[in-house]
């Protein structure tokens, strides 16, 4: 996998991303630019590294929060709400960064394990 993120997973990625429900177009232009998304798509360029890092990142807390709440819809809607733990940042928003990941990850590891948090 670390190859492959080095590499550059291809732009197709992001289709099946949408596909999935994982992330949708709009929200996809929040994390990257819209005219770094459409010189890919165009240019059926590979994403970045650091790109492709972020589009792990996502599938990784989106699967991880899907663990938790146990269906695609709840967890969805977790990370999009929301969350006073988060000093009420949307979970989704924080994912735009490794450390802000590392902080929803947190936050869901306590909701699987029944910890309150404030």
């Amino acid at each position: 996998m670390f190859d492959m993120l080095n590499q550059g997973l291809p732009y197709e990625i992001l289709d099946a991303l949408e596909t999935q429900g994982i992330v949708d177009g709009a929200e996809l232009k929040t994390f990257l630019p819209a005219r770094t998304l459409a010189k890919r798509k165009t240019k059926k360029k590979h994403l970045t590294a650091d790109e492709s890092d972020l589009v792990a990142r996502l599938v990784r807390i989106h699967d991880f929060a899907v663990e938790v709440f146990g269906t695609h819809e709840r967890a969805r809607k977790w990370l999009r709400t929301q969350n006073r733990a988060l000093k009420n940042y949307l979970p989704w928003y924080l994912l735009r960064t490794d450390y802000g990941a590392r902080i929803v990850e947190s936050e869901l590891g306590r909701i699987a394990h029944g910890i309150f948090s404030s």
